[in-house]
């Protein structure tokens, strides 16, 4: 699978980044956050707070869309 592939490739690169980074003093670090950063944004990801979020309110979006079919008596499925 692609995804598990880049995912192994990402992780790999970090690790040897981070023990390149952990010589490095504190303005190389916040660089090369800075540039993971940027990186990431610029991959369309969101984070796990936002993805929570949306995760709950399309629950609650579908709890009340079952409730409203309830009522009308009628069904999604």
């Amino acid at each position: 699978m692609a995804t598990n592939t880049i995912s192994n490739q990402l992780l790999e690169a970090l690790e040897q980044g981070s023990q390149i980074i952990s010589s490095l003093g504190s303005e190389a670090k916040e660089q090369f956050q800075a540039i993971m950063e940027d990186q990431l944004n610029q991959m369309d990801v969101v984070s796990r707070i936002e993805f929570d979020a949306l995760k709950t309110a399309l629950s609650r979006a579908n709890e009340r869309i079952k409730e409203l079919e309830s009522q009308l008596g009628c069904s999604s499925s």
